[in-house]
């Protein structure tokens, strides 16, 4: 959807990527958009789930301006993709399994105290578990699910800041 207002608070455009991942831009008028980022509760990450992650990163460096950063996951192949902007981490970026058999996308995490309990508690509300409450070593711990109308999220409790 090409660039239009939303109201007076700003003006936003919805953009799929070269590989599927739709996501939206916001340009702030009355409402800069997100205060409260990282903190139990909030937005704490965002991560794109590619495709061809070489594609991608030409395509978001481009548009964006991100940098990268890469590292090596415990026990895969493939690096894990940090997004860099001028004053710290903007998001990540995953390989997708060779097969799967959906686009690329978007996931987001919301931070929370305890993976394990909002985990128990999204399960009680009837939320699909993806990915059961696991460690990242060195990172945290994360779950992935979809909510009862098939939207997908995570939930993250990082051991150290992002």
């Amino acid at each position: 959807m090409g660039p239009f207002d939303a109201a007076d608070y700003g003006r936003m455009a919805v953009i799929t990527d070269p590989q599927g991942a739709t996501f939206c831009i916001w340009q702030a008028k009355k409402n800069i958009g997100i205060h409260v980022h990282g903190e139990p509760n909030s937005l704490g990450w965002t991560q794109l789930n590619a495709k061809d992650t070489s594609v991608a990163k030409t395509f978001y460096t481009s548009l964006i301006g991100w940098k990268t950063q890469e590292d090596l996951m415990p026990g895969q192949q493939d690096a894990y993709t940090t997004w860099l902007k001028a004053d710290g981490p903007a998001g990540g970026m995953m390989a997708m399994p060779p097969g799967t058999p959906a686009p690329s996308s978007w996931l987001p995490y919301f931070s929370v105290t305890s993976v394990d309990d909002s985990a128990r508690k999204a399960a009680s509300l009837g939320a699909q578990t993806f990915v059961p409450p696991t460690d990242i070593p060195g990172t945290g711990r994360f779950a992935v699910f979809a909510d009862p109308q098939g939207a997908s999220f995570a939930i993250v409790t990082f051991t150290k800041p992002m």
